[in-house]
């Protein structure tokens, strides 16, 4: 899971999540209506926008995100996480703790960039 997330308002611009997204070095925004994560956009978004030459200044993200959101547990497994964006055939999913709060997303990359952990610990317990 990133904890390190950026939450934006519907009403605010590409260019100012796009900011935050660097800035917090990040891979994306959640777009939440008061405490309920409504949208996801993501670098992506910003880059879409302006190899099409629109003005990332004036789009809200509300007219771009990605909706609706799909959520994970903070307490479900891996396994159940992968599932569930399987499923919903999706990258990236919102994680919400046992309070309903956002507290990260999940994505594909999580289980891509910790393989090398579960690899290792898998293949130490095997003898040549």
């Amino acid at each position: 899971m990133y904890t390190n997330i950026v939450l934006e308002k519907p009403e605010a611009t590409l260019k100012e999540a796009g900011k935050s997204i660097v800035q917090k070095k990040t891979c994306c925004a959640i777009i939440m209506n008061g405490q309920v994560p409504v949208g996801l956009t993501s670098e992506k978004d910003v880059v879409s926008a302006l190899s099409f030459g629109q003005k990332i200044e004036s789009i809200t993200l509300n007219k771009i995100m990605s909706s609706p959101v799909v959520i994970v547990k903070e307490m479900d497994t891996v396994a159940q996480g992968v599932l569930t964006l399987r499923a919903n055939h999706i990258h990236r999913a919102v994680v919400t703790d046992s309070e309903d709060k956002v507290v990260g997303t999940f994505a594909l990359n999580n289980v891509v960039d910790n393989m090398d952990i579960v690899l290792d610990k898998k293949l130490m317990s095997y003898s040549m």
